[in-house]
């Protein structure tokens, strides 16, 4: 069994492309990202490394200059990530016994990006944030991409 598989998750995703994302991308590359990164719903894609991974989000969110409060759930360090870290957002509500006050109060992104890593999906509280993400039907409104590493950090 890979970690890839060891991870946990109750979403489904809407788009899941199962090839590798290099830093080269090809124009069909180019096509495929494009259509996800514009798409509401749930989207998987397949990265070689954690770096790979922000180099490929960090470009196309610049590229495309179309959402205003982009945010990241890492258990990662995101310095130089213009973007909003859900998890320092979540910290003081992790202490509590329900995300239901971050979700209602807190949660005003138009676009998630999810860093899958087993740290994060190793969190006692992931899978609510998860549960919430459906419950509240958010991938209607928004695209949530999480991306998947092929080798550890």
């Amino acid at each position: 069994m890979s970690h890839l598989d060891a991870m946990p998750t109750v979403v489904q995703a809407t788009n899941h492309i199962n090839k590798v994302y290099s830093p080269q991308l090809s124009d069909q590359d180019i096509f495929e990202l494009q259509d996800i990164f514009l798409s509401k719903g749930y989207h998987h894609i397949l990265v070689a490394s954690v770096s790979d991974g922000r180099a490929l989000m960090q470009s196309f969110l610049q590229s495309l200059r179309c959402y205003h409060s982009c945010a990241v759930l890492t258990h990662l360090p995101v310095e130089n990530l213009p973007l909003i870290s859900i998890y320092e957002e979540l910290k003081p509500y992790l202490q509590q016994n329900s995300l239901e006050p971050f979700f209602m109060d807190q949660f005003y992104y138009d676009f998630v990006w999810i860093e899958s890593t087993p740290s994060l999906f190793q969190a006692p509280w992931y899978i609510e944030f998860e549960q919430w993400l459906l419950e509240l039907k958010l991938y209607l409104e928004i695209p949530i991409i999480i991306t998947r590493t092929t080798r550890t950090i």
